[in-house]
Parts: structure tokens; C-alpha cells; sequence
């Protein structure tokens, strides 16, 4: 089901609600682990549906990297 504000096509179209993979995939992580996860799922699962595909794979990496630094315990 399509709809552009609570179903949107970039975010339903891989058969699986993209909010649904971000919960399974962020059960049990802490408030900012989870975000970035959260973020990082988003960004790949519509980087071919909406906008410029590689500004959302960079945001994707923006992400990660986030995440590696949390977990290195580096600042930024």
C-alpha cells in the first residue's frame, strides 16, 4: 500500500516496510546506536527510489562512520 505520507513508495517498495526492518534491526541498542542503525537502513533501503542515489549512499556512509566512531569512542 502506497501512500506519500505514512506508506511512501521509497519506503514500501522491497515488499517490507522500511520502519518495520529499522525496528527488528535496532531491538536492543541504545539511543544513539539506534539512530545511527536506524539512519543507515533508511538511506540504503531507498537510495534507488528517491533523490540522488549516491547523496543517499554517501549519507548511508556518514552513518557508519558516526557509528564506528561511537563505538572507537573517538570524538568529533
Amino acid at each position: 500500500m502506497t501512500e506519500p505520507v505514512h506508506h511512501p513508495d521509497h519506503y514500501t517498495w522491497r515488499g517490507e516496510e522500511c520502519l518495520t526492518i529499522i525496528s527488528a534491526m535496532t531491538d536492543g541498542s541504545d539511543g544513539y546506536e539506534g539512530y545511527c542503525i536506524g539512519n543507515i537502513i533508511k538511506y540504503l533501503y531507498r537510495y534507488p527510489r528517491k533523490g540522488d542515489m549516491v547523496q543517499d549512499l554517501e549519507k548511508a556512509r556518514e552513518y557508519m562512520d558516526m557509528l564506528i566512531r561511537y563505538f572507537k569512542g573517538d570524538d568529533e
